[in-house]
């Protein structure tokens, strides 16, 4: 489970899931990750943490639509 904002909890599968919900293929894990990262939707703090920005939930969210 990560936990994204104080008001938002969503439950994962996988880094690959993760990386899927945002419309990348499961093979582009490591790639797509940082991709995220550096378009600003999803910060990594330490070796795992990963924290899902505002903009990163609407651009989740708007995929999954």
């Amino acid at each position: 489970m990560f936990k994204f904002t104080p008001k938002q909890v969503i439950k994962i599968g996988s880094l690959a899931h993760l990386v899927e919900m945002f419309g990348a293929s499961k093979e582009d894990v490591p790639e797509g990750l940082h991709c995220l990262v550096e378009n600003g939707l999803l910060v990594k703090k330490g070796e795992f943490d990963l924290y899902l920005t505002e903009l990163g939930y609407q651009k989740m969210h708007e995929t999954s639509s």
